[in-house]
């Protein structure tokens, strides 16, 4: 149990850097009350059965996209909301339980980058997802895109590895940092701790992903 309360430690000091004014995502308690989200708004006061999302990003003047980490009959996600048409749905196919986004930052270009969290317990293990949002053109299909970067796992019971011995490598994500932001070496950085089940043994990793070619590439060592 102590490596997963670390992990959710991380994601909530993590998720604190998304307040600044540069920000996509922003508290929809506030974002709601404000002009660009009046639409998102208006959708959510004519739907009062819909729950109230934690995260708003304003897309354009008639498509947003916001989290929801509801954990009850809600599945939670990141949903996509168009004011043309009135669709609500995930972004993709996928739910996303506990999202969080723990940073943005720019890239080369003045191109911006949310990384998204996601936190799911299930079948007695747990992992963490980490993907990256960034926007599209429009005349490419939809305005946004995700891209996975990685996941980890671990039992959430004694050591990474649990009781139960996990197969292959379980493993703590300790902090990540952007490198060069706003450069053409903008570069994403995660440390984790890393043990291999079942013998147990542990090691520091470090895990790159630079953006190239519109690809966020990992970095062989």
């Amino acid at each position: 149990m102590k490596g997963f309360i670390r992990a959710v430690v991380v994601s909530m000091l993590l998720l604190s850097s998304t307040a600044n004014a540069g920000s996509w995502f922003q508290p929809c308690e506030t974002a709601l009350t404000t002009p660009p989200f009046r639409k998102l708004n208006d959708f959510y006061l004519s739907h009062s059965d819909e729950r109230q999302p934690t995260l708003c990003f304003r897309l354009n003047d008639r498509e947003f996209l916001v989290t929801l980490i509801d954990t009850g009959r809600v599945l939670q996600g990141l949903y996509y909301f168009n004011a043309s048409n009135g669709t609500y749905a995930f972004a993709d196919r996928y739910r996303r339980e506990n999202l969080s986004v723990p940073l943005e930052f720019d890239g080369p270009n003045k191109k911006h980058f949310a990384l998204l969290r996601t936190d799911s317990l299930h079948g007695g293990d747990w992992d963490a997802i980490y993907e990256v949002l960034y926007l599209k053109p429009k005349k490419e299909g939809k305005a946004f895109e995700l891209e996975e970067l990685f996941y980890v796992k671990q039992d959430p019971g004694v050591g990474m590895c649990g009781e139960r011995v996990l197969n292959g490598v379980a493993a703590n994500i300790d902090s990540v940092n952007v490198e060069n932001e706003g450069t053409s070496k903008t570069t994403l950085e995660f440390k984790l701790t890393e043990q291999s089940c079942p013998d147990g043994d542990t090691r520091s990793v470090q895990r790159r992903f630079a953006w190239q070619s519109n690809h966020f590439v990992e970095q062989k060592h």
